[in-house]
């Protein structure tokens, strides 16, 4: 799957992970008081594109999501040039059960799009 999102500005002081490399992952633990099917949407920068996977409780969801390149050449700041954020809308969809459930993200290889 692909993603198709859109440039972004993010919410001020929204804290996010960083810096990740491939076979890193971390968990989302979230507290659900409907069950039912939900879509899931991502804010993300990324120098080259990649992939992630996700699992939710431990089952894997969907396949491989790709994720576009934010690189921005025509930013007068080098370092700032990959760092535009994007909303990859509707990425995945789960079932989440009522209560507590963990969602976690993969991020994997280059090779792996």
């Amino acid at each position: 799957m692909t993603t198709h999102s859109k440039v972004i500005h993010p919410p001020k002081d929204l804290l996010y992970v960083g810096w990740t490399d491939p076979g890193e992952w971390f968990n989302m633990t979230v507290n659900v008081k409907e069950a039912g099917r939900y879509n899931v949407g991502l804010l993300y920068t990324s120098k080259n594109g990649g992939a992630i996977t996700l699992d939710l409780n431990g089952n894997k969801v969907d396949g491989l999501i790709k994720l576009e390149t934010t690189y921005n050449a025509l930013d007068p700041i080098s370092w700032r040039q990959w760092h535009h954020w994007n909303y990859a809308k509707d990425v995945a969809t789960v079932e989440l059960p009522k209560g507590i459930s963990v969602l976690n993200t993969s991020h994997r290889p280059r090779e792996a799009t």
